[in-house]
């Protein structure tokens, strides 16, 4: 796989463990992710157990809060054990709060706004790190012209987009224009220690960080969209600058 997108993802796992190939058989995905976990040497607290049908929210954070990932065999739950495998500690922060949390009865959901910012996040989110004060006031005021071509420079380097959604990490495979992440964003300092760490490295700094942020978590309104088909050297539409113009996609922030 050579999105660019995916290529953190490539650096820790081997290519063709990202796809499984043997999706046929019974029970494929949470062995897979049990064995990768074990090739991989990963302690992650958890084991994954198949399941047949989607479990109802807290049954499954219940779940999760005991020590078993009910699995499905669909790329979805793959992905989600994906994350698992390089966001543990994040992971179970989630749950954690996630079973913590008081429900809302009033809700249309049953979720209150703490479960629901999580749920946002671990379907649809994204870590952004960066060291420009400036680029932050632009994504968050949904500049879209600065982030994307005034700042473009800044793009890898001094900003860092980090997936985590796996609900996004599927969607990826067959992105569209709108596609959206939700985007909880960190301003560091330039020389700060997730700037110089090696990419074999950087996911356990990145999974410490995250899980201290997730209790800060409390509004979905938190999160900043980001339409991602705009990120620069992940897609190739957007080395046309044009291709910022269509409102549709890059909107003005709400009044």
């Amino acid at each position: 796989m050579s999105c660019s997108w995916l290529s953190p993802w490539v650096s820790f796992f081997p290519d063709h463990l990202l796809l499984p190939s043997n999706t046929h058989s019974q029970g494929w995905c949470a062995e897979g992710l049990n064995r990768l976990a074990q090739v991989c040497a990963l302690k992650i607290g958890v084991e994954f157990e198949y399941v047949t049908q989607h479990l109802p929210a807290m049954l499954y954070e219940q779940k999760v809060y005991a020590g078993t990932v009910p699995t499905r065999d669909v790329l979805h739950d793959w992905y989600n054990g994906l994350v698992w495998l390089l966001f543990p500690n994040t992971k179970r922060q989630i749950s954690i709060q996630h079973v913590d949390a008081n429900i809302d009865l009033n809700s249309g959901n049953g979720r209150n706004s703490v479960r629901n910012v999580l749920t946002l996040f671990d379907e649809s989110g994204a870590l952004l790190l960066t060291s420009q004060q400036e680029f932050m006031h632009a994504l968050s005021h949904h500049d879209w012209h600065a982030v994307f071509v005034k700042y473009r420079a800044y793009w890898h380097s001094d900003v860092q987009l980090n997936v985590f959604g796996h609900g996004l990490l599927e969607a990826l495979h067959q992105p569209y224009k709108g596609l959206c992440a939700k985007v909880w964003m960190l301003c560091l300092p330039k020389n700060h220690l997730v700037f110089r760490t090696k990419q074999s490295e950087l996911y356990g700094v990145l999974d410490t960080c995250l899980a201290e942020q997730i209790v800060l978590m409390r509004h979905p309104k938190q999160l900043q969209p980001l339409p991602v088909m705009g990120v620069p050297g992940w897609f190739e539409q957007n080395e046309q600058l044009d291709f910022y113009l269509d409102r549709s996609v890059f909107r003005p922030k709400p009044t």
